[in-house]
C-alpha cells in the first residue's frame, strides 16, 4: 500500500514538474520573441529600402544567434553584414539588454528546477548566467516569486511591441500604396471640371431618359418639350441615379484600394494568396449563372445580376487596354471612367425599368387625375409624367399616349 502510495506521489511530482518546466519555457519563448519584434522594429530604420520578408528573416537569424535557439527553417538567405549590423544596433539598446538578460536567467532557472542535485545541469546553469552577465550588471539567479512577475511583464511588452509593428507595417504598405496610386490634387481646374462633368450628365440623364421613355410609346419628344423641361426631368431622374452612383463608386474604389493592399501585402511578405486569384471570375461565374437562371426562369433579364456583370467586364477590359502606358494621371482618368459608366449602366436600367413597368398590364400611376370639360374622356388613362405645357397620359389597352395641355388638368393628387 505505502509502495502505491509513493508511486502516485511521485507521478503527481513529475506531472508538477513538467507542468511547472513548460511553463518556464513560455515564459522563456515569450522574451525570445519580444527579441525578434525589437529586431524587426530595428529594420525598418537599418533597412528600409529592403522588404519586409527579408526584415522578418533577418530577425529571425539575429534571434536565433543572439537567443542561442536552432536554427529556423525555410528562411531566406540573409546577408552576414546585415546580421552584424542589427545585432550591433540591438546590443546597444538597454531595453533589449534587458530582455535579454531575463531570458538567459530563465534558461538557468528551467535546468535548475529540473536539477535533482547541484551538479545537474550545472555547466549548462552557469553557462546561462554568463550570458545573462553579458547583457545584466548584477545577475541574480531567478526565484519563483520573481519568474510570476517576469512572465507578467513580458507579457505585456511583448503586446506593445506587436501593437508598434502592426503600425509599422501599415506606414509601409501605405507608403508603397502611394507609389501605384498617386495622391489626385485638387486644384481649380479640377473642380470647375467636375461641376462641368456632373452639368453635363445632369443635362443628358434627363434627354435620355424623355427621350427614351416616351420614344418606346411612339412620342416624339421633340415636339413637346423644350430645354427646361429636359433640365426639371432630369431632377427625378439624377437624385437617385447620382446617389447610387457615389455610392457605387465608393464600393469599387474600396474593393481596388482593398485588392492594391492584398497585392502589396503579398508582395512585401512574399507569400500567396492563392483565393484571391480566384474570387474575381467566380464572381463572374456566379452572376453569369444567376443572371441565366432569372432570364430561363422569368423571360428577362434580372439588372441585378447583369449590371454588376457588365461594370466588372468593363473594368476588366478597360484597366487592360494599351492606352493606359500613355496616361500620366491614371488615378483622376479611372475615377472619372469609373463614374461615368456606373452612372451610364444604373441610368440605362432605370430607363428600362420604367418603360417595362409603363407598358406592363399590372401598371398603376401613383397621382389621380381630374380633368376639365370637354377633357373627361380621358380620365381612364394614367398618368405618366408632364412638362411645363402638356400632361402625358397612357392608355393602357390601346397602348398609345395623349398628350394633353396643362389647362385641361383640373387637380392632380396622389394616391
Amino acid at each position: 500500500m505505502k509502495a502505491r502510495i509513493r508511486k502516485i506521489v511521485i507521478n503527481i511530482y513529475f506531472k508538477l514538474l513538467r507542468l511547472h518546466g513548460s511553463w518556464i519555457l513560455k515564459c522563456q519563448m515569450k522574451h525570445a520573441q519580444s527579441v525578434f519584434c525589437y529586431a524587426y522594429i530595428y529594420t525598418f530604420t537599418l533597412f528600409p529600402e529592403k522588404k519586409l520578408s527579408y526584415n522578418i528573416d533577418l530577425s529571425l537569424k539575429v534571434r536565433q544567434v543572439i537567443c542561442d535557439l536552432p536554427t529556423p527553417g525555410n528562411i531566406q538567405k540573409v546577408d552576414s553584414t546585415d546580421v552584424e549590423q542589427l545585432m550591433s544596433s540591438l546590443k546597444e539598446d538597454p531595453r533589449v539588454r534587458s530582455v535579454l538578460a531575463d531570458y538567459y536567467r530563465l534558461v538557468a532557472y528551467y535546468y535548475f528546477s529540473y536539477s535533482v542535485s547541484s551538479d545537474t545541469f550545472k555547466d549548462k546553469i552557469e553557462s546561462a548566467l554568463s550570458n545573462a552577465g553579458v547583457y545584466g550588471e548584477e545577475i541574480i539567479p531567478i526565484a519563483t516569486e520573481e519568474a510570476s512577475l517576469l512572465n507578467k511583464n513580458i507579457k505585456k511588452t511583448h503586446k506593445n511591441l506587436r501593437k508598434e509593428i502592426r503600425q509599422l507595417n501599415s506606414e509601409r504598405l501605405e507608403r508603397e500604396k502611394l507609389q501605384v496610386i498617386e495622391p489626385i490634387e485638387i486644384g481649380q481646374s479640377h473642380a470647375i471640371f467636375t461641376i462641368s462633368l456632373f452639368t453635363t450628365l445632369f443635362l443628358i440623364s434627363g434627354f435620355l431618359y424623355i427621350k427614351f421613355v416616351y420614344g418606346s410609346l411612339g412620342l416624339r419628344v421633340g415636339d413637346f418639350f423644350t430645354a427646361a423641361d429636359y433640365i426639371s426631368s432630369s431632377i427625378d431622374v439624377l437624385a437617385p441615379v447620382l446617389i447610387s452612383t457615389v455610392i457605387g463608386l465608393a464600393a469599387m474604389l474600396f474593393g481596388l484600394s482593398s485588392a492594391i493592399d492584398q497585392e502589396l501585402h503579398e508582395d512585401q511578405f512574399e507569400v500567396n494568396s492563392e483565393k484571391s486569384n480566384y474570387a474575381f471570375p467566380l464572381f463572374i461565374l456566379m452572376l453569369t449563372v444567376g443572371l441565366v437562371a432569372h432570364s430561363y426562369k422569368t423571360g428577362e433579364i434580372a439588372s441585378v445580376f447583369l449590371a454588376p456583370l457588365l461594370l466588372l467586364i468593363g473594368l476588366f477590359v478597360f484597366f487592360r487596354l494599351p492606352i493606359w502606358k500613355y496616361v500620366k494621371n491614371r488615378g483622376s482618368v479611372g475615377a472619372i471612367f469609373l463614374s461615368i459608366l456606373y452612372f451610364s449602366l444604373h441610368l440605362g436600367f432605370t430607363i428600362k425599368e420604367d418603360i417595362d413597368d409603363i407598358k406592363s398590364e399590372s401598371f398603376e400611376s401613383p397621382y389621380i387625375v381630374t380633368f376639365n370639360s370637354p377633357y373627361e374622356t380621358y380620365k381612364e388613362n394614367s398618368f405618366i409624367g408632364g412638362n411645363s405645357n402638356f400632361v402625358f397620359l397612357y392608355a393602357q389597352k390601346e397602348r398609345y399616349v395623349v398628350a394633353v395641355p396643362r389647362s385641361a388638368i383640373k387637380a392632380i393628387r396622389s394616391k
